[in-house]
């Protein structure tokens, strides 16, 4: 077995571990979640359900209204080639009504894993096949308003395919290398947060596995 594999597969191990038991951060808390005392819908979208909520605190009785987002899993994909650069995409974002730079993610539809959402958005955006798909981690999107996780998951073994945009979607694709993107984010070039927290995951899968284009990964 090739070292790159062999670190995928030692790393596929680690991160079956990312469950909602170890990845509890009310272990040890005396804070208690809120009782829900109501929920109905805003607001529905093709993307997702704007919520109000009416909860009560478990530790001190008082009630209030709050709005939660309801929406789909989504996936962020570090698409590495064979020669160590990184695939990004180029494209307008209308929230922020700016050019950013990312990397190929969308929707875990319904139905599909992380790993399947992460190599259809990868050949619907970059036009690139893999042939090894790794979750690397996770984080949630946005806690205080979101009630979804986004994914980061490990392309290798890329090989050509034929991209397939969304009806609105205008897609210019970058090729760097991974050893730019430190910098990227320095001088904020790269400012989209989830992006930002995918390339944290995979510099711990670096640190913890190793890369899955070692120069020095020769053979058996």
């Amino acid at each position: 077995m090739k070292r790159g594999k062999l670190c995928l597969a030692v790393y596929r191990i680690w991160t079956e571990n990312l469950t909602e038991k170890t990845m509890d951060s009310s272990a040890n808390s005396s804070i208690q979640p809120w009782e829900t005392l109501q929920s109905e819908p805003v607001l529905r979208s093709p993307i997702f359900e704007i919520r109000k909520v009416r909860r009560r605190s478990r530790d001190s009785g008082k009630e209030g209204e709050f709005y939660r987002i309801d929406a789909h899993d989504w996936v962020n994909v570090i698409a590495v080639t064979d020669d160590n650069r990184v695939v990004l995409v180029r494209q307008y974002r209308h929230g922020s009504d700016e050019i950013t730079l990312e990397i190929p993610g969308g929707i875990v539809d319904e139905g599909e894993t992380p790993e399947e959402a992460a190599r259809r958005e990868l050949l619907e955006e970059a036009g690139y096949h893999c042939a090894e798909a790794v979750i690397i981690g996770r984080v949630r999107s946005n806690p205080a308003l979101f009630n979804n996780w986004t994914w980061t998951v490990l392309a290798t073994g890329l090989s050509p395919g034929a991209t397939k945009f969304d009806e609105h979607e205008e897609i210019e694709l970058v090729e760097l290398p991974i050893t730019d993107i430190p910098e990227l984010m320095r001088n904020g070039v790269i400012t989209h947060a989830l992006v930002v927290a995918a390339f944290q995951w995979y510099h711990l899968w670096q640190t913890t596995a190793g890369s899955p284009a070692d120069p020095a990964d020769t053979g058996a």
